[in-house]
Protein backbone atom coordinates (compact mmCIF):
# COMPACT_ATOMS: atom_id res chain seq x y z
CA UNK A 1 0.00 0.00 0.00
CA UNK A 2 1.27 3.66 -0.89
CA UNK A 3 2.48 5.74 1.65
CA UNK A 4 0.59 9.32 1.74
CA UNK A 5 2.88 11.96 1.28
CA UNK A 6 2.07 15.34 3.08
CA UNK A 7 2.19 18.26 0.61
CA UNK A 8 1.42 21.85 0.13
CA UNK A 9 0.25 23.64 -2.63
CA UNK A 10 1.49 27.11 -3.15
CA UNK A 11 -0.29 29.65 -5.07
CA UNK A 12 -0.02 32.98 -6.67
CA UNK A 13 -2.13 36.36 -5.96
CA UNK A 14 -4.96 35.07 -8.39
CA UNK A 15 -5.11 31.66 -6.66
CA UNK A 16 -3.87 29.40 -9.12
CA UNK A 17 -1.68 26.89 -7.86
CA UNK A 18 2.05 27.41 -9.45
CA UNK A 19 4.56 25.02 -7.10
CA UNK A 20 4.04 21.84 -4.58
CA UNK A 21 6.24 21.88 -1.21
CA UNK A 22 7.13 17.99 0.11
CA UNK A 23 9.37 16.17 2.25
CA UNK A 24 12.66 15.70 0.39
CA UNK A 25 13.05 12.01 0.63
CA UNK A 26 9.31 11.61 -0.53
CA UNK A 27 10.49 13.88 -3.97
CA UNK A 28 13.58 11.69 -4.37
CA UNK A 29 11.25 8.39 -3.42
CA UNK A 30 9.03 9.56 -6.24
CA UNK A 31 11.38 10.52 -8.78
CA UNK A 32 13.13 7.12 -8.33
CA UNK A 33 10.01 5.29 -9.02
CA UNK A 34 9.23 7.33 -11.96
CA UNK A 35 12.63 6.51 -13.82
CA UNK A 36 12.43 2.81 -12.77
CA UNK A 37 8.95 2.60 -14.19
CA UNK A 38 9.72 4.83 -17.17
CA UNK A 39 12.82 2.72 -18.32
CA UNK A 40 10.69 -0.83 -18.53
CA UNK A 41 7.76 0.77 -20.42
CA UNK A 42 6.29 -1.15 -23.52
CA UNK A 43 4.74 1.02 -26.03
CA UNK A 44 1.17 0.51 -27.17
CA UNK A 45 3.03 -0.38 -30.84
CA UNK A 46 5.15 -2.85 -29.40
CA UNK A 47 2.21 -4.67 -27.23
CA UNK A 48 0.03 -4.92 -29.98
CA UNK A 49 2.59 -6.55 -32.45
CA UNK A 50 3.37 -8.71 -29.27
CA UNK A 51 0.27 -10.04 -28.09
CA UNK A 52 -1.94 -9.67 -30.90
CA UNK A 53 0.33 -10.36 -33.73
CA UNK A 54 1.75 -13.21 -32.29
CA UNK A 55 5.60 -11.60 -32.75
CA UNK A 56 8.57 -12.27 -30.34
CA UNK A 57 8.76 -8.96 -28.01
CA UNK A 58 12.49 -8.66 -30.01
CA UNK A 59 11.00 -8.17 -33.19
CA UNK A 60 8.13 -6.45 -31.96
CA UNK A 61 10.76 -3.76 -30.72
CA UNK A 62 13.32 -4.00 -33.85
CA UNK A 63 9.64 -3.04 -36.43
CA UNK A 64 8.69 -0.67 -33.75
CA UNK A 65 12.51 1.23 -33.78
CA UNK A 66 12.39 0.85 -37.66
CA UNK A 67 15.46 -1.29 -37.70
CA UNK A 68 16.17 -4.23 -39.99
CA UNK A 69 17.86 -7.49 -38.47
CA UNK A 70 20.81 -6.55 -40.76
CA UNK A 71 20.89 -3.28 -38.40
CA UNK A 72 21.31 -4.41 -35.37
CA UNK A 73 23.43 -7.82 -36.07
CA UNK A 74 25.72 -5.02 -37.20
CA UNK A 75 25.76 -3.32 -33.78
CA UNK A 76 26.30 -6.77 -32.24
CA UNK A 77 29.00 -7.82 -34.45
CA UNK A 78 27.41 -10.90 -35.49
CA UNK A 79 25.72 -12.21 -38.74
CA UNK A 80 22.05 -11.23 -40.01
CA UNK A 81 21.25 -15.38 -39.79
CA UNK A 82 22.32 -15.42 -36.19
CA UNK A 83 20.31 -12.13 -35.24
CA UNK A 84 16.92 -13.83 -37.01
CA UNK A 85 17.71 -17.28 -35.35
CA UNK A 86 17.61 -15.32 -31.92
CA UNK A 87 14.75 -13.22 -33.00
CA UNK A 88 12.47 -16.37 -33.76
CA UNK A 89 13.91 -18.43 -30.87
CA UNK A 90 13.43 -15.77 -27.99
CA UNK A 91 12.66 -18.41 -25.47
CA UNK A 92 15.81 -19.27 -25.40
CA UNK A 93 17.68 -16.43 -24.99
CA UNK A 94 20.43 -15.78 -21.99
CA UNK A 95 19.91 -12.35 -19.92
CA UNK A 96 23.39 -11.88 -21.35
CA UNK A 97 22.06 -12.05 -25.01
CA UNK A 98 19.10 -9.94 -24.09
CA UNK A 99 21.10 -7.63 -22.97
CA UNK A 100 23.71 -7.01 -26.06
CA UNK A 101 20.60 -6.92 -28.24
CA UNK A 102 18.86 -4.31 -25.81
CA UNK A 103 22.15 -2.33 -26.49
CA UNK A 104 22.16 -2.15 -30.05
CA UNK A 105 18.75 -1.54 -29.92
CA UNK A 106 18.83 1.34 -27.16
CA UNK A 107 16.18 -0.21 -24.78
CA UNK A 108 16.68 -1.66 -21.52
CA UNK A 109 17.08 -5.26 -21.73
CA UNK A 110 13.85 -5.50 -19.36
CA UNK A 111 11.64 -4.45 -22.06
CA UNK A 112 12.77 -7.69 -24.35
CA UNK A 113 12.29 -10.32 -21.12
CA UNK A 114 9.32 -12.41 -22.22
CA UNK A 115 8.29 -13.62 -19.15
Amino acid sequence: MKEHINYDILKDSNGEPYAVVMPYDAFLEMNKRADTDKAIAIPHEVVELHVLKGKSLVRAWRLHLGLTQQDIADKMGITQASFSQMENNPDKLRPSTLKRIADAMGIEWEQLAED
